[in-house]
Protein backbone atom coordinates (compact mmCIF):
# COMPACT_ATOMS: atom_id res chain seq x y z
CA UNK A 1 0.00 0.00 0.00
CA UNK A 2 2.72 2.49 0.88
CA UNK A 3 4.35 1.67 -2.96
CA UNK A 4 1.19 2.82 -4.15
CA UNK A 5 0.70 5.62 -2.25
CA UNK A 6 4.50 7.49 -3.05
CA UNK A 7 3.61 6.00 -7.02
CA UNK A 8 0.09 7.88 -6.68
CA UNK A 9 1.04 10.87 -5.11
CA UNK A 10 4.13 11.51 -7.13
CA UNK A 11 3.13 10.20 -10.73
CA UNK A 12 1.30 12.86 -12.05
CA UNK A 13 4.55 15.48 -10.97
CA UNK A 14 7.21 13.55 -12.29
CA UNK A 15 4.86 13.15 -15.76
CA UNK A 16 4.76 16.95 -15.65
CA UNK A 17 8.30 16.96 -15.63
CA UNK A 18 8.94 14.14 -18.45
CA UNK A 19 7.02 15.84 -21.21
CA UNK A 20 5.58 18.72 -22.20
CA UNK A 21 1.79 17.40 -23.25
CA UNK A 22 0.45 18.17 -19.89
CA UNK A 23 -2.46 15.88 -20.77
CA UNK A 24 -0.51 13.37 -20.44
CA UNK A 25 0.33 13.55 -16.89
CA UNK A 26 -2.18 11.16 -15.20
CA UNK A 27 -1.26 8.21 -18.20
CA UNK A 28 1.30 6.76 -16.29
CA UNK A 29 -1.12 5.71 -13.46
CA UNK A 30 -3.21 4.45 -15.96
CA UNK A 31 -0.33 2.66 -17.45
CA UNK A 32 0.09 1.19 -14.14
CA UNK A 33 -3.05 0.19 -12.92
CA UNK A 34 -3.29 -1.40 -17.05
CA UNK A 35 -0.33 -3.78 -16.00
CA UNK A 36 -2.33 -4.82 -12.56
CA UNK A 37 -5.64 -5.13 -14.56
CA UNK A 38 -3.49 -7.34 -17.24
CA UNK A 39 -1.93 -9.19 -13.84
CA UNK A 40 -5.05 -10.21 -12.40
CA UNK A 41 -6.70 -13.10 -14.41
CA UNK A 42 -2.66 -14.68 -14.60
CA UNK A 43 -1.71 -13.87 -11.08
CA UNK A 44 -5.37 -15.33 -9.61
CA UNK A 45 -4.94 -18.19 -12.02
CA UNK A 46 -1.42 -19.21 -10.96
CA UNK A 47 -2.07 -18.52 -7.20
CA UNK A 48 -4.77 -21.31 -7.65
CA UNK A 49 -1.72 -23.74 -8.59
CA UNK A 50 1.59 -22.78 -6.87
CA UNK A 51 -0.09 -21.10 -3.99
CA UNK A 52 -0.44 -17.56 -2.72
CA UNK A 53 2.93 -16.92 -1.15
CA UNK A 54 4.79 -17.77 -4.58
CA UNK A 55 2.13 -15.82 -6.28
CA UNK A 56 3.45 -12.83 -3.70
CA UNK A 57 6.94 -13.53 -4.54
CA UNK A 58 6.65 -13.40 -8.25
CA UNK A 59 4.90 -9.91 -7.38
CA UNK A 60 7.05 -8.28 -5.25
CA UNK A 61 9.87 -9.50 -7.52
CA UNK A 62 7.99 -7.37 -10.11
CA UNK A 63 8.10 -4.29 -8.01
CA UNK A 64 11.69 -4.20 -7.43
CA UNK A 65 12.06 -4.07 -11.03
CA UNK A 66 9.55 -2.06 -11.91
CA UNK A 67 10.34 0.88 -9.63
CA UNK A 68 14.12 0.69 -10.45
CA UNK A 69 13.20 1.06 -14.30
CA UNK A 70 11.14 4.39 -13.17
CA UNK A 71 14.37 5.39 -11.29
CA UNK A 72 16.61 5.60 -14.83
CA UNK A 73 13.79 6.78 -16.24
CA UNK A 74 13.59 9.58 -14.58
CA UNK A 75 17.58 10.12 -14.37
CA UNK A 76 17.71 9.69 -17.97
CA UNK A 77 14.32 12.00 -18.56
CA UNK A 78 12.59 9.83 -20.65
CA UNK A 79 8.88 9.59 -20.53
CA UNK A 80 8.46 6.02 -22.35
CA UNK A 81 10.68 4.02 -20.30
CA UNK A 82 8.85 5.56 -16.89
CA UNK A 83 5.48 4.50 -18.57
CA UNK A 84 7.17 0.96 -18.81
CA UNK A 85 8.02 0.79 -15.45
CA UNK A 86 4.40 1.81 -14.42
CA UNK A 87 3.70 -1.61 -16.54
CA UNK A 88 5.98 -3.40 -14.24
CA UNK A 89 4.89 -2.16 -11.49
CA UNK A 90 1.52 -2.72 -11.91
CA UNK A 91 2.11 -6.24 -12.29
CA UNK A 92 3.29 -6.16 -8.29
CA UNK A 93 0.29 -4.26 -7.26
CA UNK A 94 -1.82 -6.94 -9.51
CA UNK A 95 -0.56 -9.94 -7.41
CA UNK A 96 -0.69 -7.31 -4.29
CA UNK A 97 -4.70 -6.92 -4.39
CA UNK A 98 -5.13 -10.69 -3.76
CA UNK A 99 -3.66 -10.24 -0.53
CA UNK A 100 -6.94 -9.30 0.69
CA UNK A 101 -8.57 -12.64 -0.58
CA UNK A 102 -5.72 -14.63 0.91
CA UNK A 103 -6.77 -13.27 4.75
CA UNK A 104 -10.48 -14.20 3.79
CA UNK A 105 -9.29 -17.55 3.34
CA UNK A 106 -8.16 -18.35 6.32
CA UNK A 107 -10.08 -17.14 9.02
CA UNK A 108 -13.85 -18.49 9.64
CA UNK A 109 -16.48 -17.27 7.53
CA UNK A 110 -18.41 -14.99 10.20
CA UNK A 111 -14.96 -13.40 10.51
CA UNK A 112 -14.70 -12.20 6.82
CA UNK A 113 -15.73 -8.37 6.95
CA UNK A 114 -12.95 -8.23 9.80
CA UNK A 115 -10.06 -9.64 8.03
CA UNK A 116 -10.51 -7.74 4.73
CA UNK A 117 -10.67 -4.47 7.06
CA UNK A 118 -7.38 -5.52 9.17
CA UNK A 119 -5.54 -6.33 5.96
CA UNK A 120 -6.76 -2.44 4.28
CA UNK A 121 -5.80 -0.95 8.22
CA UNK A 122 -2.69 -1.80 7.26
CA UNK A 123 -2.90 1.65 4.96
CA UNK A 124 -2.83 3.44 8.07
CA UNK A 125 0.67 3.07 8.22
CA UNK A 126 1.04 3.75 4.04
CA UNK A 127 -1.00 7.09 4.73
CA UNK A 128 1.82 8.39 6.70
CA UNK A 129 4.64 6.59 5.83
CA UNK A 130 4.27 7.54 1.96
CA UNK A 131 3.97 11.08 2.32
CA UNK A 132 6.99 11.24 4.83
CA UNK A 133 9.23 8.84 2.55
CA UNK A 134 8.12 11.65 -0.44
CA UNK A 135 9.09 14.20 1.57
CA UNK A 136 12.72 12.55 2.32
CA UNK A 137 13.64 11.74 -0.40
CA UNK A 138 13.05 14.72 -3.28
CA UNK A 139 14.54 17.11 -0.12
CA UNK A 140 17.64 14.67 -0.29
CA UNK A 141 17.71 14.68 -3.85
CA UNK A 142 17.03 17.78 -5.30
CA UNK A 143 18.98 17.56 -8.67
CA UNK A 144 17.11 14.42 -9.60
CA UNK A 145 13.52 15.04 -8.35
CA UNK A 146 11.86 11.69 -7.48
CA UNK A 147 14.90 9.44 -8.43
CA UNK A 148 15.14 8.16 -4.97
CA UNK A 149 11.54 8.19 -4.27
CA UNK A 150 11.07 5.06 -6.78
CA UNK A 151 13.91 3.70 -5.67
CA UNK A 152 12.81 3.18 -1.80
CA UNK A 153 9.70 1.56 -3.96
CA UNK A 154 12.43 -1.26 -4.47
CA UNK A 155 13.38 -1.45 -1.31
CA UNK A 156 9.90 -1.70 0.05
CA UNK A 157 9.46 -4.54 -2.39
CA UNK A 158 12.76 -6.13 -1.24
CA UNK A 159 11.67 -6.59 2.27
CA UNK A 160 8.13 -7.36 0.72
CA UNK A 161 10.06 -10.49 -0.25
CA UNK A 162 11.85 -10.89 3.02
CA UNK A 163 8.82 -11.15 5.17
CA UNK A 164 7.10 -13.43 2.60
CA UNK A 165 10.29 -16.01 2.75
CA UNK A 166 9.91 -17.72 5.99
CA UNK A 167 5.68 -18.11 5.45
CA UNK A 168 4.17 -21.45 5.45
CA UNK A 169 1.63 -21.16 2.96
CA UNK A 170 -0.52 -24.60 1.89
CA UNK A 171 -0.65 -24.92 -1.92
CA UNK A 172 -3.99 -24.84 -3.72
CA UNK A 173 -5.64 -28.21 -4.34
CA UNK A 174 -5.47 -29.29 -7.43
CA UNK A 175 -8.48 -31.63 -7.88
CA UNK A 176 -10.16 -29.03 -6.32
CA UNK A 177 -9.74 -26.53 -9.05
CA UNK A 178 -10.13 -29.02 -12.04
CA UNK A 179 -13.53 -29.51 -10.34
CA UNK A 180 -14.84 -25.79 -11.48
CA UNK A 181 -17.45 -25.45 -9.92
CA UNK A 182 -20.72 -24.24 -11.33
CA UNK A 183 -20.83 -22.37 -15.32
CA UNK A 184 -19.60 -18.51 -14.09
CA UNK A 185 -22.55 -17.17 -16.08
CA UNK A 186 -24.66 -18.39 -13.13
CA UNK A 187 -22.35 -17.33 -10.69
CA UNK A 188 -22.33 -13.60 -12.65
CA UNK A 189 -26.20 -13.74 -12.42
CA UNK A 190 -26.81 -13.18 -8.86
CA UNK A 191 -27.73 -10.29 -7.68
CA UNK A 192 -25.14 -9.97 -4.61
CA UNK A 193 -22.47 -10.19 -7.75
CA UNK A 194 -24.18 -7.95 -9.56
CA UNK A 195 -24.40 -5.07 -6.90
CA UNK A 196 -20.72 -5.78 -5.16
CA UNK A 197 -19.42 -6.22 -8.85
CA UNK A 198 -20.61 -2.60 -10.27
CA UNK A 199 -20.69 -1.11 -6.55
CA UNK A 200 -16.57 -1.74 -6.35
CA UNK A 201 -15.99 -0.38 -10.00
CA UNK A 202 -18.08 2.60 -9.47
CA UNK A 203 -16.31 3.06 -5.76
CA UNK A 204 -13.08 2.80 -7.21
CA UNK A 205 -13.75 4.52 -10.46
CA UNK A 206 -14.63 7.82 -8.70
CA UNK A 207 -12.16 7.62 -6.34
CA UNK A 208 -9.22 7.32 -8.86
CA UNK A 209 -10.50 9.93 -10.91
CA UNK A 210 -10.79 12.50 -8.13
CA UNK A 211 -7.65 11.03 -6.37
CA UNK A 212 -5.72 10.92 -9.56
CA UNK A 213 -6.63 15.05 -10.48
CA UNK A 214 -5.97 16.30 -7.07
CA UNK A 215 -2.70 16.64 -7.41
CA UNK A 216 -2.41 18.11 -10.60
CA UNK A 217 -5.17 20.41 -10.09
CA UNK A 218 -3.54 21.91 -7.16
CA UNK A 219 -0.20 22.65 -8.35
CA UNK A 220 -2.30 24.76 -11.72
CA UNK A 221 -4.29 26.13 -8.75
CA UNK A 222 -0.43 28.03 -7.43
CA UNK A 223 -1.08 25.24 -4.08
CA UNK A 224 2.75 23.88 -2.41
CA UNK A 225 4.03 20.44 -3.10
CA UNK A 226 3.78 20.61 0.92
CA UNK A 227 0.15 20.98 0.38
CA UNK A 228 -0.39 18.95 -2.32
CA UNK A 229 1.16 16.15 -0.01
CA UNK A 230 -0.72 17.35 2.79
CA UNK A 231 -4.07 16.79 1.24
CA UNK A 232 -2.77 13.22 0.03
CA UNK A 233 -2.06 12.49 3.35
CA UNK A 234 -5.10 13.17 4.62
CA UNK A 235 -6.87 11.25 1.70
CA UNK A 236 -5.34 8.35 2.34
CA UNK A 237 -5.67 8.42 5.53
CA UNK A 238 -9.47 8.48 5.54
CA UNK A 239 -9.30 5.61 2.75
CA UNK A 240 -7.48 2.81 5.48
CA UNK A 241 -8.04 4.76 9.37
CA UNK A 242 -12.23 3.33 8.79
CA UNK A 243 -10.46 -0.35 8.58
CA UNK A 244 -10.38 -0.67 12.02
CA UNK A 245 -14.06 -0.63 12.97
CA UNK A 246 -15.38 -1.22 8.90
CA UNK A 247 -15.85 -4.87 9.71
CA UNK A 248 -17.29 -4.67 13.19
CA UNK A 249 -20.10 -2.38 11.14
CA UNK A 250 -21.00 -4.32 8.32
CA UNK A 251 -21.19 -7.19 10.89
CA UNK A 252 -24.17 -5.45 12.63
CA UNK A 253 -25.50 -3.90 9.92
CA UNK A 254 -24.79 -5.73 6.28
CA UNK A 255 -22.31 -5.23 3.92
CA UNK A 256 -24.95 -3.79 1.57
CA UNK A 257 -26.12 -1.07 3.79
CA UNK A 258 -22.54 0.23 4.67
CA UNK A 259 -21.04 0.10 0.88
CA UNK A 260 -24.39 2.59 0.76
CA UNK A 261 -23.21 4.76 3.12
CA UNK A 262 -19.40 4.74 1.10
CA UNK A 263 -21.33 5.72 -1.73
CA UNK A 264 -23.27 8.56 -0.75
CA UNK A 265 -19.48 9.97 1.11
CA UNK A 266 -18.37 9.93 -2.51
CA UNK A 267 -20.99 12.12 -3.80
CA UNK A 268 -20.96 14.70 -0.60
CA UNK A 269 -17.15 14.51 -1.46
CA UNK A 270 -18.18 15.46 -5.06
CA UNK A 271 -21.26 17.91 -3.87
CA UNK A 272 -18.09 19.60 -1.79
CA UNK A 273 -15.56 20.54 -4.95
CA UNK A 274 -18.50 22.15 -6.58
CA UNK A 275 -20.18 24.07 -3.98
CA UNK A 276 -17.21 24.88 -1.85
CA UNK A 277 -14.05 25.25 -4.09
CA UNK A 278 -13.42 29.24 -2.78
CA UNK A 279 -13.03 27.82 0.31
CA UNK A 280 -8.87 26.97 -0.86
CA UNK A 281 -7.21 24.12 0.96
CA UNK A 282 -9.62 22.96 3.50
CA UNK A 283 -12.18 22.22 0.59
CA UNK A 284 -9.57 20.02 -0.67
CA UNK A 285 -9.09 18.24 2.38
CA UNK A 286 -12.64 17.73 3.48
CA UNK A 287 -13.46 16.89 -0.02
CA UNK A 288 -10.98 14.07 0.02
CA UNK A 289 -11.30 13.14 3.09
CA UNK A 290 -14.96 12.07 2.71
CA UNK A 291 -13.93 10.83 -0.73
CA UNK A 292 -11.54 7.98 1.67
CA UNK A 293 -14.00 6.98 3.68
CA UNK A 294 -16.35 6.53 1.20
CA UNK A 295 -13.68 4.55 -0.51
CA UNK A 296 -13.09 2.32 2.09
CA UNK A 297 -17.01 1.90 2.95
CA UNK A 298 -17.81 0.60 -0.34
CA UNK A 299 -14.59 -1.19 -1.24
CA UNK A 300 -14.46 -3.57 2.04
CA UNK A 301 -18.28 -3.85 2.01
CA UNK A 302 -18.44 -4.92 -1.39
CA UNK A 303 -15.56 -7.18 -1.27
CA UNK A 304 -17.16 -8.95 1.68
CA UNK A 305 -20.05 -9.23 -0.78
CA UNK A 306 -18.55 -10.80 -3.41
CA UNK A 307 -17.20 -13.29 -1.37
CA UNK A 308 -20.98 -14.88 -0.15
CA UNK A 309 -21.24 -15.42 -4.39
CA UNK A 310 -18.88 -18.04 -4.70
CA UNK A 311 -17.56 -21.50 -4.06
CA UNK A 312 -14.09 -22.61 -2.77
CA UNK A 313 -13.96 -24.36 -6.40
CA UNK A 314 -15.38 -20.50 -7.85
CA UNK A 315 -13.11 -18.34 -6.07
CA UNK A 316 -10.41 -18.00 -8.63
CA UNK A 317 -12.34 -16.84 -11.51
CA UNK A 318 -14.75 -15.11 -9.86
CA UNK A 319 -12.39 -13.19 -7.91
CA UNK A 320 -10.28 -12.37 -11.30
CA UNK A 321 -13.02 -11.36 -13.20
CA UNK A 322 -14.00 -8.96 -10.27
CA UNK A 323 -10.70 -7.07 -10.44
CA UNK A 324 -10.43 -7.13 -14.32
CA UNK A 325 -13.30 -5.28 -13.92
CA UNK A 326 -12.69 -3.02 -10.86
CA UNK A 327 -9.01 -2.17 -12.27
CA UNK A 328 -10.46 -2.21 -15.76
CA UNK A 329 -12.31 0.76 -14.86
CA UNK A 330 -9.97 2.46 -12.98
CA UNK A 331 -7.54 2.77 -15.35
CA UNK A 332 -9.66 4.11 -17.73
CA UNK A 333 -10.49 6.68 -15.44
CA UNK A 334 -7.03 7.65 -13.99
CA UNK A 335 -5.43 7.75 -17.10
CA UNK A 336 -8.42 10.23 -18.55
CA UNK A 337 -8.57 12.54 -15.63
CA UNK A 338 -5.55 14.36 -16.88
CA UNK A 339 -6.95 14.94 -20.04
CA UNK A 340 -10.46 16.15 -18.31
CA UNK A 341 -8.52 18.37 -16.12
CA UNK A 342 -7.46 20.13 -19.24
CA UNK A 343 -9.95 19.93 -21.55
CA UNK A 344 -13.45 20.22 -19.96
CA UNK A 345 -12.12 21.45 -16.52
CA UNK A 346 -12.54 20.67 -12.42
CA UNK A 347 -15.90 21.52 -11.80
CA UNK A 348 -16.46 18.73 -14.53
CA UNK A 349 -14.31 15.67 -13.26
CA UNK A 350 -16.72 16.99 -9.63
CA UNK A 351 -19.62 16.25 -11.52
CA UNK A 352 -18.93 12.96 -13.06
CA UNK A 353 -17.46 11.57 -10.49
CA UNK A 354 -21.00 11.85 -8.56
CA UNK A 355 -22.64 10.65 -11.99
CA UNK A 356 -20.38 7.42 -11.37
CA UNK A 357 -21.19 6.51 -8.04
CA UNK A 358 -25.25 7.40 -8.64
CA UNK A 359 -25.23 4.60 -10.85
CA UNK A 360 -25.06 1.77 -8.24
CA UNK A 361 -27.00 4.01 -5.84
CA UNK A 362 -29.88 3.50 -8.18
CA UNK A 363 -29.37 -0.41 -8.46
CA UNK A 364 -29.16 -1.26 -5.08
CA UNK A 365 -32.37 1.17 -4.18
CA UNK A 366 -33.64 -0.73 -7.18
CA UNK A 367 -32.74 -4.22 -6.63
CA UNK A 368 -32.92 -4.98 -2.70
CA UNK A 369 -37.06 -4.22 -2.98
CA UNK A 370 -37.34 -6.03 -5.70
CA UNK A 371 -35.35 -8.83 -4.13
CA UNK A 372 -37.31 -9.19 -0.92
CA UNK A 373 -40.45 -9.06 -2.36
Amino acid sequence: MTTQVISTTSCGLVSSSLTSYKVLSTLPVAVGIIGSLMTTIPASLLMNKIGRRNGFLIGAIAGILGSLVCSISISAKSFTMFLIGMFILGIFWGFSTFFRFAAVEVVEESFRSRALSFVLAGGVIAAFAGPQIIRICTSANDSKTYFSTYVSIAILCFVTTIILLPLKVEFANVSEQNTGGRPFKIVASQYKFIIALIGAVAGYSSMMLLMTATPIAMVQLGYSMKDTVNVMQWHILAMFAPSFFTGALIQRYGSIKISFLGMMFTVISGLILLTMGSLGIFCFIISLVSLGIGWNFCFIGMSTLLTQTYSKEEKAKTQAVNDLFVFGSSAVFSGMSGWMLQVIGWNSISILAIVIIVIPICLILKLLPAKHK
